[in-house]
């Protein structure tokens, strides 16, 4: 929640958030495949509740969560 916060108060749009959120994890564990929605791609996906693109703070309001095709997570 603090992080999207920051970003969002440094002048960040939801466009570059989305973006940063799975890519710089990704580029942390140094696995070009994460990060990243394409064929043969792990499946890690997030569903959240509302659309960010009307606020940035729906980010971090996570309905669902899939690691590697797998839920994880689901309220």
């Amino acid at each position: 929640d603090e992080e999207v916060g920051r970003m969002s108060r440094a002048g960040m749009d939801w466009r570059a958030i989305l973006d940063s959120l799975p890519s710089a994890p990704a580029r942390r564990v140094k696995d070009p495949a994460r990060g990243a929605l394409a064929a043969g791609a792990p499946a890690d996906l997030v569903l959240l509740e509302a659309d960010p693109r009307d606020n940035v703070e729906s980010f971090t309001h996570v309905r669902a969560t899939w690691f590697a095709g797998r839920s994880v997570f689901s309220k």
